[in-house]
């Protein structure tokens, strides 16, 4: 969760002494793979906890994260 906040924080708000974020686009698409796949872990625990007894929302696609983002990993 650090790496993908140091990543988000410097291509944002950007300064040499941050993250470098200057990477092949091979590189992005790895960490944004990560960090979607990350959040979609996140948010399977999160509704999990509060609502325990219930399946996950179809709205989210259900939090399935290849249906969800609509690619094969």
């Amino acid at each position: 969760m650090e790496h993908v906040k140091l990543i988000r924080d410097s291509s944002v708000h950007y300064a040499p002494s941050k993250e470098a974020i200057w990477r092949k686009p091979d590189d992005w698409l790895n960490n944004a793979r990560s960090a979607s796949k990350l959040c979609v872990d996140v948010s399977q625990e999160f509704w999990s906890a509060c609502y325990p007894k219930k399946d996950f929302p179809a709205y989210l696609g259900k939090l399935d994260y290849e249906k969800h983002l609509g690619f094969k990993s």
